[in-house]
Parts: structure tokens; C-alpha cells; sequence
């Protein structure tokens, strides 16, 4: 077996076994394979595309199952999970009774919380109750069989959300102690540790100021050479006659 541990739940996650569900927040979910069709107290349509578009519809237009209001716990008897995977979107669920305890060596319990489930050995006909918080989210909430081929053949439709958008199940807290809403559990916030003194970052040094050039005296122009006078040529001396 494998061991056993505790830890603390997001509120949202809270054990609703003990959890008292209002009048008028239960139903019967039923996963029709056979019409492909996801029924709410034995009323539901195939949600194929021309179902969807008959007489110029679109999805838009397609009713929900039912309506629930944000903030409260309902309570589902669901018939079909031994055949067709129940997946719901948003918000998950818990399995708060079955003809057994457990099935497959304990992998499913009574208590356990799920978004997909599919219990071969509970045979056909066979019924497992859930409860679900409506927790914080309003809208559509999507519920179909997770094999998608009988989704796409029209075993899917929705149930609609209203009230206003935020509002968590009060009683939460009443049911778990423990539970928290926030991100995390309830821990100290670790307080971040203050990281190096950056040394100071030193003055600029300022360059030397060069100094300003001595004006130098112009050099003088070369004396020119006096050109010496020609050399006149000798006078002859007479022939004698």
C-alpha cells in the first residue's frame, strides 16, 4: 500500500462529504452513449452541428443543461462513467458514494477528487454521486465524454454559471480549517535576503589640462648670398708691328 500523508487544501478542494448541499442543488447526469448525448434529469439533445445550426442557429444559441450559482456545492448521481469517460471543465469533483468503497485495488476511493473519470467495474447502470463547488467562476461550464469521438457526435453540452464573478463557497473554511485561498498555504513569507553592498564607484580622475603652447618666434627667412659681379675678361696686349 502506499503511504498515507496529510496536507492542506486549497478551499476550493475542501472534503464536501460532510457538507450540506442546498435544496434544489442536486441532479441525475447521464452519459447516453447509445444517443450520444449528455443528459440532466432526463432531458438533453445531441449537441451535433446540425442540431447546434438547425433553423439558423449557431452554438451560441444552444441551451444549457441546467443553471447553477457561483459560490454553492451541488450534487450529482451520475449513470454512464463505466463506459464514457465524465470530464468537466472549471470545476472539479469529488466522488462522495459508490456501490464500493474503491475499485481497481484502491485507485478509485470514495473522497477522491477528479475532472476525468471512467470506473470500469462499476458496471452498466451502475450510479456514482459527486459534489462540486461553484467556485469563483461564472459561465459555461462544459460537460462532456472525454472520448472525443463521441464528443465530437454530439455527447457534450454545458452548464451555465450565474451570480457574481468571484464569489467562493462561504462555508469552506467551516468544513476544513486548514484550507487556505490564497496562492499557497499559510507559511511565513520568506523575507528576501538583502544582497551585497555594491562598492561606491570611484570618481571619474580628471585628465590633465595640457598646458598652452609657448608661441614660438617665426623662423627667419634665409639671407641670400650676394651674386658675385663677373670677372672682366683681360685687355690684350698691341701687336707689336
Amino acid at each position: 500500500a502506499l503511504p498515507q500523508t496529510s496536507v492542506d487544501r486549497p478551499c476550493y478542494l475542501v472534503d464536501l462529504r460532510s457538507a450540506t448541499v442546498p435544496s434544489g442543488n442536486t441532479g441525475d447526469l447521464e452519459l447516453n452513449g447509445r444517443d450520444r448525448v449528455v443528459m440532466f434529469n432526463n432531458a438533453g439533445e445531441s449537441m451535433t452541428y446540425a442540431n447546434t445550426h438547425e433553423n439558423g442557429n449557431t452554438m451560441a444559441d444552444w441551451p444549457p443543461l441546467t443553471t447553477y450559482t457561483v459560490g454553492s456545492v451541488y450534487e450529482l448521481e451520475v449513470t454512464g462513467a463505466n463506459a464514457h469517460p465524465l470530464h468537466t471543465h472549471v470545476n472539479p469533483f469529488q466522488i462522495t458514494s459508490m456501490t464500493e468503497a474503491s475499485y481497481d485495488d484502491g485507485y478509485y476511493q470514495v473522497g477522491d477528487w477528479h475532472d476525468t473519470l471512467m470506473i470500469l467495474g462499476l458496471g452498466g447502470g451502475s450510479a456514482l454521486t459527486i459534489r462540486q463547488q461553484t467556485d469563483k467562476f461564472t459561465g459555461k461550464m462544459v460537460v462532456h465524454c472525454h472520448i472525443l469521438e463521441h464528443e465530437d457526435e454530439g455527447m457534450m453540452a454545458y452548464i451555465s454559471v450565474d451570480g457574481t464573478e468571484g464569489t467562493t463557497y462561504a462555508e469552506a473554511s467551516a468544513l476544513d480549517s486548514t484550507c487556505y485561498s490564497g496562492v499557497f498555504s499559510s507559511e511565513p513569507t520568506p523575507t528576501p535576503s538583502p544582497g551585497a553592498t555594491p562598492a561606491p564607484t570611484p570618481a571619474p580622475t580628471p585628465s590633465p589640462t595640457p598646458s598652452s603652447p609657448t608661441p614660438s618666434s617665426p623662423t627667419p627667412s634665409p639671407t641670400p648670398s650676394p651674386t658675385p659681379s663677373p670677372t672682366p675678361s683681360p685687355t690684350p696686349s698691341p701687336t707689336p708691328s
